[in-house]
């Protein structure tokens, strides 16, 4: 576990695999209303207070952010309130993007027409041969069965995002 003092207000812990084992939690199950979780984040206030002396209220407003990292660890974020209102630790986690794969580019643009102008699209990548666009982490059930027709629907899967924006060539601009 490492810990970084990021200014006044915020710091940042880093948790590697071994972390998520030893502390017997996952990235998906990271929720701010579950006993598992608040217990994680006692002992992580705990390891703060010990390591950098810092006095952190776990009844305090404290917000954090939790980003999964490449290595099945996470980043967590804490920010810190001026004045806490003792309303707890209140968790956001990154939303990811849903990876679809085509066979080829006429079976991402026929997609991409059938999907109203309302679905937002990430980022539309391609390795010369096969092409994937990135959908919001939260698409409907109907409109995964749209794109399920056209090419392949990853699971929510960080593995699959980092992969295709590391090795896969961006088409369309950020």
């Amino acid at each position: 576990m490492e810990i970084q003092s990021i200014g006044k207000d915020k710091f940042a812990v880093a948790l590697s695999r071994s972390d998520m084992i030893g502390l017997d939690i996952t990235y998906d199950g990271l929720d701010g209303t579950n006993a598992q979780t608040k217990r994680v984040i006692l002992i992580i206030l705990d390891a703060v207070r010990r390591k950098t002396g810092r006095e952190v209220d776990p009844t305090a407003s404290i917000l954090i952010e939790a980003v999964p990292t490449g290595d099945y660890g996470c980043l967590l974020i804490f920010t810190l309130p001026a004045q806490t209102s003792g309303k707890g630790a209140k968790l956001s986690r990154r939303k990811t993007v849903r990876i679809a794969e085509f066979e080829n580019i006429d079976a991402l643009l026929d997609v991409l027409n059938v999907l109203d102008d309302k679905t937002q699209i990430g980022g539309i990548y391609t390795n010369g041969k096969k092409y994937r666009a990135e959908f919001p982490a939260l698409s409907s059930a109907q409109m995964l069965r749209i794109i399920g027709e056209y090419g392949k629907v990853f699971v929510k899967n960080e593995l699959v995002e980092a992969y295709t924006k590391e090795h896969w060539e961006r088409l369309n601009p950020l």
